[in-house]
């Protein structure tokens, strides 16, 4: 029953402010405030899975998580190439099952999977090259972006 606007605004300034800080920690050279474990493995999940439903932004969740608990680069890509798989797919049948898509929907899905596929041959191929510390910036700085996107999106729709 919330506001779609008031809840994707909300979701974009949690994730800026998220960015901010591990931006704050990395820069101060603060060691990770969280240990990978299979409970918090499971509650970044379920976030993870909660704010796919509420504003289809699945990796951010899981890329905090993994970067508070000062996860290795090639951990993190990993764990999040897996998770993307899976998350999408459990999105996509869920969605079929109890919504419904209809064929625009699956077209236009179909259409971006060879952009998703090359996408992540490029990211593979760029990020075995980073260094950790430019990964970090990386990784960061796309968090950050797709938080102020987010938050855009959200005011444009409010405005107009």
């Amino acid at each position: 029953y919330a506001n779609p606007l008031a809840v994707r605004a909300s979701a974009g300034a949690l994730v800026v402010v998220f960015a901010l800080v591990l931006a704050e920690s990395r820069w101060a050279g603060r060691h990770p405030v969280l240990a990978l474990n299979p409970l918090a493995d499971l509650i970044a999940g379920l976030v993870a899975g909660a704010a796919t439903a509420l504003v289809g932004m699945s990796g951010p969740p899981v890329l905090i998580y993994l970067m508070l608990a000062g996860a290795p680069a090639q951990l993190a890509r990993a764990t999040l190439l897996s998770f993307f798989f899976f998350i999408y797919a459990a999105t996509v049948a869920a969605e079929t099952v109890f919504v419904g898509m209809p064929a625009p929907v699956w077209l236009t899905a179909a259409s971006l999977v060879p952009f998703a596929w090359a996408g992540g041959i490029i990211g593979l191929r760029v990020g075995g090259r980073l260094d950790p510390v430019r990964a970090v910036v990386l990784a960061i700085g796309v968090l950050g972006a797709a938080a102020l996107y987010t938050l855009a999106a959200a005011a444009r729709a409010a405005l107009w």
